[in-house]
């Protein structure tokens, strides 16, 4: 899309005549909506005809140097929604946020942008971009091309802080992160996120195709949440191969553990549960775990919600824990996520209450030595406890 001199909006696409380009080049001068910079007008044989902005450009747009899978990605979810009754609109401009989305369109008298990211952009500039559509009152729907989705293996995901901007949250208060293939004409959708570590997590992969998903199903649906066994098999191995298994831990992390004498391996299975908002911290749940094992549960007979979060803060604070930035992020929800372990071994019985705020261990938390004893320790409490710490973890 483009303006031309007298403000008339021009937009291309694949179903632009060759005789209506010819026209465009012969009598218009283009400008970005968005900068207002001369934009060029290119169509050839192989590509869908388009405005580019020229080299070293400062405009947003010029950030992402547009693709052919980026182009037809935009022009085939344009088509999804125009199939739907929708009226979409092709990089609909914003005036009051001077901002361009890929598509847009209104539906129940909500404005909706949809962008479709190809490559990587800062991610300062992707938040502040959805914040300002949020403040606008347009709800954003950020979807990843297909080329950022990595598997490391089933179930198991490589994801890096970027992709983390792409989490949404369903209807049904679960986790989706869509990719869109425009060679399949299929979106993927990762369901039920699990950190493990700062780039790694469990999830569940879907495939839907644009033929028969209309937008306001397209992140829903019911999907099985992963098995407690693979999330038990996963945290036992990094904790026996934390000393092996380079970058899986930092150095300062272990070194803490062997001056408290603990050897990563024998921490119990009280340590490196999941919860529903672990994804607010980037940092290992076994590590921000062990940390208030350390800070506050070791030694402490009774001890506070208050004393906890500051533990966490503190730790935060010293950046031994990191904090993960989301597009539709609140303030404190790494402190949600604290909360919500409490509450787990509250309910395991782990943790009682002694009044409304102070807390006091039911059952110690053990380090164990003998390896063979620990994982039929940890085999035993998983039996006992693994649907319910995973209900806990995707309610």
């Amino acid at each position: 899309m483009a303006i031309s001199k007298e403000g008339k909006v021009i937009q291309l696409d694949r179903k632009t005549s060759e005789l209506r380009l010819n026209q465009l080049k012969l009598e218009a001068q283009f400008f970005c909506p968005e900068c207002e910079e001369a934009l060029i007008l290119k169509a050839g044989s192989k590509r869908i005809p388009h405005f580019s902005h020229k080299r070293k450009s400062d405009c947003f747009e010029s950030y992402e140097r547009e693709t052919k899978k980026h182009l037809d990605g935009k022009q085939l979810l344009y088509e999804w929604l125009t199939n739907q009754g929708l009226r979409p609109d092709m990089e609909s401009y914003y005036h009051e946020i001077r901002q361009r989305a890929d598509l847009g369109y209104t539906l129940h008298n909500i404005k909706n942008a949809i962008e479709y990211q190809c490559s990587i952009i800062p991610e300062e500039l992707l938040l502040k971009r959805n914040q300002c559509y949020i403040q606008a009152g347009i709800r954003p729907l950020w979807i990843l091309s297909d080329d950022h989705y990595h598997r490391k293996g089933s179930q198991k995901l490589s994801l890096s802080s970027f992709q983390y901007l792409f989490l949404q949250i369903n209807a049904s208060g679960q986790t989706v992160i869509p990719f869109f293939s425009p060679q399949t004409n299929t979106f993927l959708l990762i369901h039920h996120l699990m950190p493990l570590t700062p780039k790694s997590a469990l999830g569940k992969l879907s495939f839907r195709s644009l033929s028969n998903i209309p937008i306001h199903q397209m992140l829903r649906g019911s999907i099985e949440p992963i098995h407690f066994s693979r999330w038990q098999t996963e945290i036992r191995r990094m904790k026996t191969y934390a000393n092996i298994q380079f970058g899986l831990f930092p150095r300062t992390f272990l070194d803490e553990l062997y001056q408290s004498s603990i050897y990563p391996a024998s921490l119990p299975p009280e340590i490196g549960i999941p919860v529903k908002n672990a994804y607010y911290i980037a940092t290992s749940p076994i590590q921000w775990q062990t940390y208030l094992y350390l800070d506050v549960f070791r030694f402490r007979k009774t001890f506070s919600l208050h004393e906890i979060y500051n533990s966490f803060k503190k730790r935060c604070l010293n950046k031994h824990i990191k904090l993960r930035a989301l597009s539709f992020g609140i303030e404190g929800g790494g402190l949600v996520a604290v909360r919500e372990y409490v509450e787990v071994l509250r309910k395991l019985r782990i943790l009682s209450t002694s009044n409304h705020f102070d807390y006091y261990l039911e059952k110690p938390i053990q380090m164990e030595d003998n390896l063979q004893h620990l994982l039929e320790i940890e085999k035993n409490f998983y039996q006992q406890y693994g649907e319910k710490i995973m209900r806990n973890a995707i309610k």
